[in-house]
């Protein structure tokens, strides 16, 4: 299969691998072996991005949706009216 396969960078240049992180095929300019593993430019790029953890996540997504929540209910309210007290 690899025989067939060309670079969507370079047209027209085999592949010599694919990424081991998401697939893509790649020639000798575009995939970089690190750390025993193929990997392409794009994920090279990625990798050096640092995401907060799960946990940090999780917290972040409970907030918006409680604050979408509480958006919602207070334009389901009627025109006019004000919170009780």
């Amino acid at each position: 299969m690899l025989d067939a396969a060309t670079c969507p960078k370079h047209l027209g240049a085999r592949a010599a691998g694919s990424c081991e992180r998401c697939g893509t095929f790649g020639c000798t300019e575009c995939l970089d072996f690190r750390d025993f593993k193929w990997r392409c430019r794009d994920c090279l790029a990625r990798e050096g991005l640092s995401l907060p953890s799960l946990r940090d996540r999780a917290t972040l997504a409970r907030a918006a949706i409680g604050a979408t929540a509480g958006v919602d209910l207070l334009q389901s309210r009627p025109a006019g009216s004000s919170p009780k007290r």
